[in-house]
């Protein structure tokens, strides 16, 4: 679950929604921002490629992840290539 806004409470807020939901239990709270100005300049370095939020990839709007192709893409062709070089 995601939770978004300007000067506001993120754990205050989630509690809030869980509670209104009625009974719950919580496993694992994390929060981290989300860069939202736009994808970073070097997400390829060497073997190590950056996608997701981690690479600026994010929907400005809404903070939200943006579903990519090229991700895919990406995916498909490191695990050829893993079959390949362990063939």
């Amino acid at each position: 679950m995601g939770v978004a806004g300007r000067e506001i409470n993120v754990s205050d807020a989630i509690e809030q929604f869980l509670r209104s939901k009625g009974r719950y239990s919580t496993i694992r709270k994390i929060f981290a921002p989300i860069w939202i100005k736009g994808p970073i300049k070097n997400f390829v370095s060497k073997d190590v490629v950056i996608v997701g939020d981690a690479a600026g990839q994010s929907k400005p709007t809404t903070a939200g992840g943006i579903y990519s192709k090229a991700t895919s893409l990406l995916a498909n062709i490191l695990r050829t290539r893993s079959q390949t070089t362990s063939s």
